[in-house]
């Protein structure tokens, strides 16, 4: 028997967090870019496709209600390579293109590839914010040090249908091409997205803070948190505002780190680390009040570092599915991944 490799097994994301064990996922194989909506069954083992998406897709992103999937792929339209936007409404099992992009100056980037998902292409991103726009991010090509990640970013409106190649520039000396991670939210009858730049992990600062000197940091010491009102965002990128406001969360240097980033119902929460003090807080900001509350509390923290106690249901479900005559999945939940076997059912 071939031994499996672990980019072949698909994925499945839930279109909405995971509240019972009956669910409706994303089921995407990445490789291949098969992509189908289906009902998920853990507690019978059973996977239902409802909807099997028609198109060849390499990368998604699904909208905060769940009720639209947003993806990119590499096409050819009058025999021209372009990379093409796709929008798939879950409730409606309905998939349009929305619009596409001249690829070839960015397909030569990556050495006449032939998917999203080859060479530096695979690190390409889009980012849904609700359920009309989203953001792709377009890799740099050779990923190296000192040297912004993304080298592109653009602004799909799934509904005009239109793209838009936005500016970078966020002010507070930092870019959106050295973006780290970003998330769509909904707080108090508002849209929102967080994004963080600087690609470095708390570990790998703390590792090298003795050795770096304040003159000459490593490429990446900067990191910026930022908050934007959704809404307000598409109203900039539509003007060709020259730099885009959002609201300064955090922004530390060196010698300070930024972690475990998450949603909450009012906003984000995040711990920052002083490492010459070896101290850490958690971070409570709520997006409509623009409170931000610092907790020093040591149950607190460690509360917050094991939420993901949460899914403790879930894993018990999870791990009565061993049965390796189905077939693998890896379940991606809002903390972990977790390996299922199911079988299909076709009604």
């Amino acid at each position: 028997m071939q031994k499996e490799k672990w980019g072949e097994i698909p994925l499945l994301i839930p279109l909405k967090p995971i509240v019972n064990p009956s669910f409706i996922a994303c089921s995407h194989s990445c490789e291949k870019g098969k992509l189908a909506i289906c009902n998920i069954n853990l507690e019978k083992g059973k996977k239902e496709t409802l909807y099997p998406i028609p198109q060849q897709i390499a990368k998604i992103s699904i909208s905060p209600t769940g009720k639209v999937i947003y993806g990119a792929e590499l096409d050819q339209q009058d025999n021209k390579n372009v990379i093409a936007f796709y929008r798939i409404e879950t409730n409606e099992k309905r998939t349009n293109k929305i619009t596409v992009i001249q690829a070839d100056e960015y397909r030569n980037k990556w050495m006449e590839t032939n998917s999203l998902n080859d060479v530096e292409a695979h690190l390409s991103e889009i980012y849904a914010l609700d359920d009309q726009y989203a953001l792709f991010f377009i890799s740099s090509s050779g990923v190296e040090y000192g040297k912004p990640y993304y080298s592109d970013i653009f602004l799909i409106d799934s509904i005009e249908p239109s793209v838009y190649k936005i500016t970078s520039d966020i002010g507070h000396n930092d870019s959106l091409l050295r973006l780290d991670s970003l998330q769509a939210f909904y707080a108090d009858q508002h849209y929102y997205f967080y994004m963080k730049t600087g690609r470095i992990y708390a570990y790998e600062k703390q590792s090298m803070w003795r050795e770096t000197k304040a003159s000459d940091p490593y490429y990446d010491h900067l990191e910026t948190i930022m908050i934007f009102n959704t809404k307000d965002f598409i109203k900039q990128v539509k003007a060709n505002q020259r730099t885009l406001n959002g609201k300064l969360i955090e922004q530390v240097n060196y010698n300070q780190t930024l972690s475990e980033m998450d949603i909450t119902a009012e906003g984000i929460s995040y711990l920052l680390g002083d490492i010459p003090n070896d101290v850490q807080c958690l971070i409570k900001y709520k997006a409509s009040s623009n409170e931000k509350d610092k907790i020093f509390n040591e149950t607190s923290i460690k509360e917050y570092k094991n939420r993901d106690v949460h899914e403790d249901w879930l894993y018990e479900h999870i791990a009565k599915l061993q049965n390796n005559m189905n077939d693998r999945y890896t379940l991606e939940t809002r903390y972990n991944h977790y390996n299922v076997f199911l079988s299909e059912d076709f009604g």
